[in-house]
């Protein structure tokens, strides 16, 4: 009789956790939430700056170029089953910099959507669309003249390889963005430390701001 209730209750434990196990993987949620932080490299240059040590004499200088720099944000995976997902990403991409004599400054937001094709459990491909907008750029020579140059929004592809890391909840990005800004005004907006508002009636060209990028994404 004591044999019976065990093997009795042995069973209905081993078909407890089945059950449990079942309804864990299917309440499981298809989402998954993200932070993100990357940095970029590419483009046309927009400007440069120079430094200067306590002896006035140069220490370097420092480019900002249409592609860079600083991309953080956060974004939100829908797994459609084991081989494809989709990543969705909201972010402010931006670069500055500042010295004695100048400082420039490049910013846009941008919204994007990636689908991803998983290769295994540790990699995954995706070839999706980027979407910048507001790109602006302004540099200010220290009080001498500023200007300020404004992008229309700009759509492009994305190229990303991803590659999961468990123990971390996160997963490591390398990508690839081919992108132009064209230009839709410039203006001068200080001169001699005076705020003005003059058109530039022939502005510059407009500027290739393709780049590639690293990103770390930890999901929650």
């Amino acid at each position: 009789m004591k044999l019976s209730l065990s093997a009795l209750s042995l069973a209905a434990l081993f078909s407890f956790n089945a059950a449990a196990n079942q309804s864990e993987q299917v309440t499981e949620s298809p989402f998954k939430f993200s932070l993100f932080a990357g940095i970029t490299d590419g483009g046309d240059k927009l400007a440069s700056i120079s430094y200067e040590d306590e002896k006035g004499k140069g220490a370097g200088s420092e480019n900002i170029k249409a592609g860079d720099f600083l991309n953080i944000g956060a974004g939100v995976e829908y797994s459609f089953n084991k081989a494809w997902s989709v990543q969705s990403n909201i972010g402010y991409f931006f670069d500055s910099d500042s010295a004695d004599n100048a400082d420039i400054e490049i910013t846009r937001f941008v919204v994007e959507a990636v689908p991803y094709y998983h290769i295994n459990e540790k990699f995954k491909f995706g070839i999706g669309l980027t979407l910048h907008l507001n790109p602006e750029f302004e540099n200010d020579y220290t009080n001498i003249i500023a200007s300020k140059t404004e992008y229309d929004n700009a759509t492009a592809a994305v190229f990303s390889l991803g590659y999961k890391i468990e123990h971390m909840n996160s997963w490591f990005e390398l990508r690839y963005v081919p992108m132009d800004y064209s230009i839709k005004s410039q203006k001068v907006t200080q001169v001699f430390g005076q705020r003005v508002n003059l058109p530039v009636e022939n502005p510059d060209k407009d500027v290739d701001a393709s780049h590639i990028g690293i990103s770390w994404h930890y999901q929650f």
